[in-house]
């Protein structure tokens, strides 16, 4: 296995030598062109995934947000490789559930101006664990669907729209109005097959009372069925199996906990060194190509913050209290210590599956201030904070002419930055996950390099993810 920076280094390489290629290494091809690869690599590894739902403007366009294939669970190891095996394409992020394997891909585009795409590959269609459908019994009886020059599996009708209801309705409380059309006139064509396919998971009373008010578009009594759905579920399973049943949920519910509030699945990308406009203006650019290469993006403030300001009087009440923070480490810690336990704290939130998080900081503005009016700044507690942070997939530091020695030296050295500033020459070197960018060049060359730097980093990052989930399969690798 490659080290964690190969793939970056190669990139900074180009960022280096102002490679004109640098464009042409994030060109993604078109959905289509995706689709009819992917299918290809799937028969390679000899498996037939079934798309969910949202397959109606294949092969040109994606009515949803990612594609859902449902396979068999031992089919996951077979149908990564055959994504992993598509030239072009890359796996920037990867998060698990004991029903679903989400992955993020990048190299493919269906939005304009994106370059990412969510892959779902569904295993078991239940809720808190507990199986609604048998996914066994959906893919034996999935039908052969042809658009254009693609061919593939897509449930009967009878299951799609019990997926297509459920999947909202019992799983969330709500009813998406999207399918509703589509469920409704299957449950009124079909209405014997979809109790029986329902009974086994509701009995046959819970079942029919569901489909009446389908068939009758009786909204309020659907989203009142919510709940005599979930006991009658839950209720069958448990009578069944009861052990099984248990630990299931169990498992779901440990797998929920490990997604949604620890960092495992949370990617954290520092910015320092720009002003909030320039901040703000590459931001905006960066956000919508990035879109779909993790479940959610967001942007938040980090560390102490401080405006800037030319008027002397709150200049002077600043320098006070810069002075005043670095006077005493007793003071430096009782300041410090809330903002990091914050910072943790920020962690362990709810969140969805895979989120890339962008954290603006202002240590610049702050070390200069502490610099200027103290003519010296400890850079063993720069370090010592710093290292108390919790980590963090890449730190981009920005910086100009503007930019004092001070504000070099103890931000950039502390995470780890060497730059080099003789005789007017910029310094744009890498070392492990931080980045130091010269930010005056144009805005759409340093957003081009950010996104190649945070790119690169979620691909060494899920290539060793996928290596340690998959250590005992190779067919993935």
């Amino acid at each position: 296995m490659k080290e964690p920076n190969d793939s970056y280094r190669g990139a900074e390489d180009c960022i280096l030598s102002g490679d004109s290629s640098l464009v042409a290494l994030s060109q993604a091809m078109t959905f289509s062109e995706f689709l009819t690869l992917l299918f290809q690599a799937f028969e390679n590894e000899m498996v037939r995934p079934c798309v969910l739902r949202n397959y109606e403007g294949f092969p040109n366009n994606n009515v949803g947000s990612d594609v859902d294939f449902l396979i068999r669970h031992d089919e996951l190891p077979k149908v990564i490789h055959a994504l992993k095996s598509l030239q072009g394409i890359r796996i920037v992020g990867y998060a698990e559930r004991n029903y679903v394997a989400h992955l993020f891909v990048e190299g493919v585009t269906s939005d304009s101006g994106t370059r990412s795409l969510g892959v779902d590959f569904i295993w078991s269609l239940n809720w808190k664990g507990l199986e609604y459908l048998s996914t066994e019994a959906v893919l034996q009886t999935a039908v052969t669907r042809r658009s254009e020059n693609l061919t593939f599996l897509v449930p009967s009708p009878v299951h799609e729209a019990i997926i297509s209801l459920l999947s909202s309705l019992l799983i969330g409380g709500w009813l998406k109005e999207k399918y509703f059309p589509k469920v409704q006139q299957v449950f009124t064509d079909d209405a014997k097959l979809v109790r029986k396919a329902l009974a086994f998971a509701f009995g046959m009373r819970t079942a029919s009372q569901l489909i009446d008010a389908v068939i009758s578009a009786n909204r309020t009594a659907m989203l009142n069925s919510v709940r005599p759905l979930r006991r009658a579920l839950a209720g069958r399973h448990f009578l069944h199996q009861p052990f099984w049943s248990g630990l299931n949920i169990a498992k779901y519910h440990w797998y929920e906990l490990i997604v949604r509030c620890t960092p495992r699945t949370l990617e954290t990308v520092r910015i320092t060194g720009l002003s909030d406009c320039r901040k703000d203006q590459l931001l905006e650019l960066l956000m919508p190509m990035l879109k779909y290469s993790a479940k959610a993006l967001e942007r938040r403030q980090f560390g102490p913050q401080r405006s800037i300001t030319n008027d002397p009087s709150e200049m002077d009440s600043s320098s006070k209290a810069t002075i005043e923070f670095f006077s005493s480490l007793l003071t430096v810690a009782s300041r410090i210590a809330p903002w990091l336990v914050l910072e943790w704290a920020h962690q362990f939130e709810k969140r969805q599956n895979l989120t890339l998080r962008f954290d603006e900081s202002h240590l610049y503005e702050l070390l200069d201030c502490a610099c200027i009016r103290l003519k010296m700044v400890p850079q063993w507690l720069t370090k010592l904070i710093l290292a108390l942070l919790p980590p963090y997939l890449l730190w981009i530091a920005f910086f100009d002419e503007e930019t004092s020695y001070c504000a070099e030296k103890y931000v950039l050295g502390s995470v780890g930055i060497q730059g080099k500033r003789e005789d007017g020459q910029d310094s744009q070197r890498a070392k492990g996950n931080h980045l130091n960018l010269e930010s005056n060049r144009p805005l759409a060359d340093l957003t081009e390099n950010v996104y190649l730097a945070i790119i690169d980093t979620l691909v060494q990052r899920t290539k060793v993810r996928l290596h340690d989930r998959f250590k005992n399969g190779a067919a993935v690798f």
